[in-house]
């Protein structure tokens, strides 16, 4: 059994302070499907604890509402993982505040942060998992590129 490189990449918003707006509008507006995607893949045993019935007595009429109740817990799991990994990854950056197991590249005009390395079945590093869901969830998808349009990004 051997390792395995992976590699994580997200863009990072050229200009932070108009990717703000930008970013908690995308947050908001994620669709419940992406959500319980993104709940099932970065927050799987959070959602199954949030899911388990214990000792409790159902109705037939509860078991309508156990889908919806997982669209729920999705949603609130799914969005705080986000806004942490923002937290984390993004906001928390500054000249001030630099990750070392992040690059900071530019590729032809769009900044990227990219992090990896070998894995032998766990995270290569601590930041990766924070830029997979980052990528994933699409709230930070044109934001790399400096003439990113932030009037009409709500269109």
């Amino acid at each position: 059994m051997g390792a395995d490189m992976m590699v994580a990449v997200c863009e990072e918003p050229y200009d932070l302070n108009k990717a703000k707006e930008v970013i908690e509008y995308r947050v908001e507006n994620l669709n419940d499907n992406e959500l319980i995607h993104l709940a099932e893949n970065h927050c799987w045993s959070e959602l199954e604890e949030a899911m388990e019935v214990k000792e409790a007595e159902l109705e037939e009429g509860d078991l309508y509402d156990l889908d919806d109740l997982r669209r729920i817990v999705s949603r609130s799991l799914a969005t705080e993982a986000i806004n942490q990994a923002l937290s984390e990854i993004i906001l928390g950056n500054s000249t001030t505040n630099y990750n070392r197991e992040i690059a900071y590249v530019n590729l032809k005009g769009t900044n990227y942060l990219i992090t990896g390395g070998m894995s032998w079945g766990d995270l290569p590093t601590e930041a990766s998992d924070a830029i997979w869901l980052l990528a994933e969830s699409g709230v930070l998808d044109g934001l790399g590129c400096e003439n990113f349009d932030y009037d009409s990004f709500k269109c």
